[in-house]
């Protein structure tokens, strides 16, 4: 939940009622320049999900499998 709360404030909030698609556009392509500019801010959570990806991708490779399946 409020991960979607997020998600809807980076696109629609700040802009006032009287809004269109290109506001909403202007304010995606705004948001990606700046997370462009500066790296090392995690905005969306994608750090920790590329961690966990990484310690899966570690735990299937400890797991002891037969030489025909590798």
């Amino acid at each position: 939940l409020f991960e979607s709360h997020t998600n809807w404030y980076q696109k629609y909030g700040e802009m006032g009622v009287p809004h269109s698609c290109v506001d909403a556009y202007m304010k995606q392509k705004h948001l990606m320049i700046w997370m462009r500019q500066h790296p090392e801010v995690d905005l969306k959570g994608w750090a920790i999900e590329r961690d966990y990806e990484q310690k899966t991708k570690d735990y299937i490779k400890s797991i002891p499998m037969p030489m025909e399946i590798r």
